[in-house]
């Protein structure tokens, strides 16, 4: 990653995860071993098409994990744009220095992040689909706010709001990626869904620049 930021830049070394997306899937298969061998003429022994006999690719067809593992990438990617874009947005409408920015902007995330807490209280009584619903939709309100309010108040609410959603979601997801798989799936199944999260973490400053650098919104 040294070398990568060195040669093009620190954006470069946040989206080389997402370099081992193509090989995810071979991996996984080379994962679960080869598949069970044929029966012997005359073995009766019920056995399961396609056995394999270590961990299977059942994870990625699970729908609870496909809901948890496909939105936690969207609330990262939100999260980490507004953490490089917000800021900027702020001394534009200021004029602060960049210590003044800073610090605003620390005391949003920060005061975003803490009551998370109430979010994970709320959250049995929601049922999947609406919190879901209701993260996704925390999620494209903070960024509204954030991109669009003309109040530099209204655009660091913005960006606590995303920090609240995104790290009341990560450890809400987490327990849904795992929710309908057995428990000797769970490890995998864990690092695959912060896989997911890391995609937003790539993508998210990448995101930030291109927009910087083309629509000029902030």
């Amino acid at each position: 990653m040294g070398a990568a930021a060195g040669a093009f830049g620190w954006r470069a070394a946040l989206v080389l995860p997402l370099l081992s997306l193509p090989f995810l899937r071979p991996a996984l298969r080379l994962a679960s071993g080869p598949p069970a061998p044929a029966p012997a003429p005359g073995d009766d022994t019920p056995r399961t098409p396609g056995h394999r006999t270590g961990p299977s690719l059942d994870i990625l067809r699970d729908r609870r994990f496909l809901a948890a593992a496909g939105l936690m990438p969207a609330l990262s990617t939100v999260n980490f744009v507004l953490l490089y874009a917000a800021p900027r947005r702020v001394t534009a409408l200021t004029g602060w220095s960049a210590v003044e920015t800073g610090a605003a902007s620390s005391v949003a995330a920060l005061a975003g992040a803490l009551p998370s807490w109430q979010l994970v209280r709320a959250a049995p009584g929601l049922g999947p689909v609406r919190l879901r619903v209701l993260l996704a939709l925390g999620s494209a309100g903070a960024l509204a706010l954030a991109v669009a309010a003309p109040w530099p108040v209204a655009v660091l609410i913005g960006s606590g709001t995303s920090a609240l959603v995104t790290a009341g979601g990560q450890g809400l997801l987490t327990g849904a990626a795992t929710e309908g798989l057995p428990p000797a799936r769970h490890g995998l199944a864990i690092g695959l869904f912060n896989l997911a999260f890391l995609i937003g973490v790539a993508a998210g400053p990448a995101l930030a620049a291109f927009a910087d650098q083309t629509v000029q919104f902030i």
